[in-house]
């Protein structure tokens, strides 16, 4: 597991999205727990919760050009073999409104009873230590409470090779 720091808060995750193509192996699947695709040419599998992304903020406040660029962001690295996660059909509907059909990806509703957790290692791809674990998990989230810190229980079964984190073991809730 690796912890990575976000000094800088937002900016910090900006420089991570922007630039992780010419950082990191763009061989394993990647899932993100966070709204925001990577520039990345691997496939990924993003969790998108943040629902001010698709609301209208007055021009001239923090908000709007926050999310404003949440929303260049998203369209700009999202391909059409990614995988949107969702956990709730409103936040379905709402990325397919405001992205428009052009937007070809699959999006997906981990909340729905017949949702399962892809098997991410069908793609059979050897790692540096010759293992086949193919995934590399981000979670860039802070220690809040409303945070969803819970889904990493639901997904501990997946055979993950590299786990990228924002918090420490502490700040995890326990239920």
């Amino acid at each position: 597991i690796l912890r990575v720091n976000y000094y800088l808060g937002i900016f910090s995750r900006l420089v991570e999205i922007l630039s992780w193509r010419f950082f990191k192996n763009q061989d394993k699947e990647i899932l993100v727990l966070g709204d925001l695709p990577l520039n990345t040419s691997a496939k990924q599998y993003v969790l998108c919760h943040q629902s001010l992304m698709f609301q209208k903020f007055p021009f001239f406040s923090n908000r709007f050009f926050k999310f404003t660029l949440f929303r260049i962001l998203f369209k700009s690295f999202i391909k059409s073999e990614d995988v949107v996660l969702v956990q709730t059909k409103q936040m379905a509907e709402n990325i397919t409104k405001t992205f428009g059909p052009e937007l070809k990806i699959r999006i997906l509703d981990i909340s729905s009873e017949h949702f399962s957790w892809p098997d991410f290692s069908r793609q059979e791809r050897k790692v540096s230590d010759g293992s086949s674990k193919n995934l590399t998990l981000i979670y860039p989230a802070a220690p809040y409470k409303h945070k969803n810190h819970l889904l990493l229980n639901k997904i501990s079964h997946i055979n993950i090779a590299e786990v990228i984190l924002t918090l420490n073991k502490k700040d995890f809730p326990t239920e």
